[in-house]
């Protein structure tokens, strides 16, 4: 923590004036504030899934984002959506050998999958070259998507 600090104020090593956890509001996020003498940052842990209910989001998350220069992710959000992502995604994703998940996954594994793809109104069928990872993933989002969380509701500059 103190390396990423001390790169994001310029280098060398940053003098904090008395660096705590301040929680700015307490409406169903964390957002710390570290400051020093020449320098504000706030940190931010999110999920990365929303419903349409939850905004506007707390006016401190807005002023936070209005009063940085810089806005840094933990991944590139574009970058996400370039085909060449994409293309990775499904390159380390796929079973591309032949393999499939009936046959990587135990019978029971396999048979528990099978029954929870059928509730959520899904034949396992159509995720068979999938790694259980992404088959995994897929599932998530698919059950996201029916509790009314959309991923991509609060992403882009419309946020900010």
């Amino acid at each position: 923590m103190l390396l990423f600090v001390s790169v994001l104020w310029g280098g060398g090593a940053p003098v904090l004036a008395d660096p705590q956890e301040v929680a700015v509001s307490r409406n169903h996020h964390i957002l710390w504030k570290v400051q020093s003498s020449h320098n504000t940052i706030y940190l931010l842990g999110s999920i990365h899934v929303l419903q349409e209910k939850h905004y506007p989001l707390d006016h401190h998350l807005y002023e936070a984002f209005n009063q940085a220069s810089t806005v840094m992710f933990e991944v590139d959000l574009d970058g996400l959506s370039s085909p060449l992502s994409q293309m990775q995604v499904l390159k380390k994703g796929l079973y591309l050998n032949g393999q499939n998940l009936q046959q990587v996954l135990s019978t029971d594994s396999y048979e528990a999958a099978k029954a929870h793809f059928a509730e959520l109104g899904f034949n396992i069928e159509n995720f068979h070259r999938m790694k259980p990872w992404m088959a995994a993933t897929a599932v998530t989002a698919l059950e996201l998507r029916k509790l009314g969380f959309e991923s991509g509701l609060w992403c882009g500059p419309a946020f900010f």
